[in-house]
């Protein structure tokens, strides 16, 4: 079932509740809305004790919808997309982090007592400091990861643990730290909150894992058309559907001798079909992908999702009454492989015009296929840039606004489809403003999360 339609509003009532929830949840645990000043103690430094404490019972909240949206709910998935819910993830980061800094500020400065380490008395608050400077180091690392140089496998087998451990000094401090937790209400709150957030835990590190592993493919094929791609295409070995959309990718875990088990992203080449089989282009860049030449056909791979919303199945119907514009870079190919697979079996198509540009002309690898396509999508338009192959009879120069406005001058009301190198795909959407698109007509999407 398509939900993803439904985002907009399903995100305003999404941010509605939580705001209730959180209003609510300061209203027992402080005693008052933030509205009600003259609810407020007249002493200044109680009255930032209480601003703190209301910024304070948000974290625990906010780290509980922080977590269902990345472990893969598979409702906020049909809602949102992964991609998007990732977008979200990050966004949230930071407002726990300002959260909690003004919660760590406001006690600062209102004049209470300084931590003493040798007390008792202080270890909550030293467990609140401590679980404020995870929280921030892992916003910190996160979001430069790269311009510190940390591999993405490193960090993403470190982030989950370190921020698992952060939520558990929340909820210590949270619990012993006193005020008004003494009460049934506040801690009733917060152990809902608690319960929610394991639950949420639970299921992605447990449940969910074990649902994949229950469900494997098998390799029936492992093929290079092009030196530095692998052809790769999986049957499943269960009779059970597995359906998604031509333009989706999912994540592929290999149960091959000399692959790591750690799951990677990987756009779905191929268009729904009865008999189930999946395809993948994967280019092969890095040590990993690099290996995935060695697989053999009956080897065992897990596959998670569908994933992801750069298709024009998830537009409105009025999509198949517009015309298409597909531009792609490199191996940002596969979701248009897959869509006008889609689309080739369609009674009426849309006009569609497709624009790919590669290095070289044996990085043409598709252009058999693509022929084949014009034979059942009658308005079916291919153009290609090869940028650095003298030896090419075609288009040689980049795509750029020159380049591609005698391209697109007749296709201005068309929607457009960018899939490419982060790099690419800026200078293309700065291309596509210059020539009078408009950002609402353009859906872009990248190789990473």
């Amino acid at each position: 079932m398509n939900l993803f339609r439904y985002r907009r509003l399903a995100l305003a009532v999404l941010v509605a509740l939580i705001t209730i929830v959180g209003l609510v949840t300061m209203h027992v645990v402080v005693g008052y809305f933030p509205w009600q000043s003259g609810s407020f103690p007249e002493d200044v430094s109680w009255k930032m004790v209480s601003a703190a404490r209301m910024l304070g019972v948000l974290v625990p909240l906010l780290i509980m919808v922080q977590v269902s949206l990345v472990v893969r709910i598979p409702l906020c998935n049909a809602l949102f997309g992964l991609p998007g819910l990732i977008r979200a993830h990050r966004i949230l980061a930071g407002i726990i982090v300002v959260l909690a800094l003004g919660h760590f500020l406001l006690i600062l400065v209102s004049g209470t007592s300084p931590i003493n380490p040798t007390s008792l008395a202080d270890v909550p608050r030293i467990i609140g400091a401590l679980a404020v400077i995870l929280v921030v180091c892992g916003l910190g690392v996160a979001f430069f990861r790269e311009s510190l140089g940390i591999a993405y496998h490193i960090w993403s087998r470190l982030h989950g643990p370190v921020m698992i451990l952060a939520t558990v000094l929340i909820y210590a401090h949270v619990f012993t730290v006193g005020y008004a937790f003494t009460s049934w209400s506040a801690r009733l709150f917060m152990i809902v909150f608690m319960v929610a957030t394991l639950g949420a835990i639970l299921w992605g590190k447990l449940v969910r894992p074990f649902l994949i592993r229950k469900r494997t493919w098998t390799i029936q094929s492992v093929t290079q058309p092009h030196p530095d791609v692998v052809d790769l295409q999986i049957i499943p070995e269960t009779s059970r559907p597995w359906s998604y959309h031509a333009g989706q990718f999912a994540f592929l875990t290999f149960l091959a001798p000399g692959l790591s088990r750690e799951a990677h992203p990987f756009t779905i080449a191929s268009a729904p079909s009865s008999t189930g089989c999946l395809r993948f282009l994967i280019k092969q860049c890095g040590d990993f992908t690099t290996r995935l030449s060695h697989l053999r056909p009956a080897d065992r791979v897990l596959v998670d999702g569908p994933f992801g919303d750069f298709s024009l199945f998830f537009q409105s119907k009025k999509m198949f009454s517009r015309s298409l514009v597909f531009i792609a870079g490199g191996i940002g190919i596969t979701p248009f492989l897959a869509m006008l697979e889609a689309l080739s079996r369609a009674k009426h198509a849309p006009p569609i015009l497709l624009v790919w540009s590669v290095q070289k002309k044996q990085d043409l690898f598709l252009s058999e296929q693509f022929a084949g396509f014009r034979q059942s999508i009658q308005e079916l338009e291919v153009h290609y840039f090869v940028t650095r192959d003298p030896s090419y009879q075609g288009a040689t120069q980049r795509m750029n606004t020159r380049s591609l406005r005698p391209l697109l001058e007749e296709w201005t009301d068309s929607r457009v489809f960018v899939c490419g190198p982060p790099g690419m795909n800026k200078s293309i959407l700065r291309s596509l403003e210059e020539l009078g698109f408009d950002s609402k007509q353009v859906i872009t999407e990248r190789f990473s999360l």
